[in-house]
């Protein structure tokens, strides 16, 4: 990592910073999940606290992997790549050689962390559907629902039809998580909830 590929510092337009926000948002579209779990919660009192705290971890983790990767490649160099993050664990190295293919490591936590989203986003399209029809069998909606996941996955075809895909789900998702804020403000409204902090 070389410092003078981190510099110079906010020498860009905020004109750009507005353009390059749609892309930065779909990053954090997991947050719509807490709203549905917030209702399992025994004790809410400063929950909002403590999931801003917890909020903060991949915020912190992003801002550092982004400065990693332009620390390593240099501006022009991360902007070009698709994958900025699986190159930077392509040239990743321990000292003295003893764990040379480090990107297989990153690959595991990656598919880890990529089959919890999914799994919590299963769970709470199943938690959704069981809230509106009390009287089904949750395990109907599971069966229900997975074949239809597994159709939908199956649908892109190559790596651009994958990352089109990703950013219309990514917007549908961001869109989602705040009409999903909305109503649950306007319904923390209507029945006069008071909150604790």
């Amino acid at each position: 990592m070389e410092i003078n590929n981190l510099l110079p510092v906010f020498q860009t337009d905020w004109q750009d910073y507005i353009k390059a926000m749609p892309s930065g948002i779909t990053s954090y579209i997991g947050f719509g999940i807490i709203w549905f779990y917030i209702s399992l919660v025994q004790k809410p009192q400063k929950l909002g606290r403590k999931v801003a705290k917890v909020m903060c971890i991949p915020i912190g983790v992003y801002l550092l992997v982004y400065l990693a990767c332009v620390g390593v490649f240099g501006n022009m160099v991360t902007s070009n790549l698709v994958y900025p993050v699986v190159e930077l664990a392509k040239e990743a190295e321990l000292p003295g050689g003893i764990f040379e293919r480090f990107e297989s490591l990153f690959f595991v936590v990656w598919v880890m962390a990529i089959f919890n989203t999914t799994a919590m986003a299963f769970d709470i399209a199943v938690y959704a559907l069981n809230m509106l029809f009390k009287k089904v069998d949750k395990h109907k909606f599971v069966f229900a629902l997975a074949p239809i996941i597994f159709i939908i996955s199956m649908t892109p075809h190559n790596t651009e039809s994958v990352r089109l895909f990703a950013t219309g789900l990514s917007y549908f998702a961001f869109s989602f998580s705040l009409l999903t804020l909305i109503l649950f403000a306007i319904a923390i409204k209507v029945k006069g909830v008071k909150g604790n902090g």
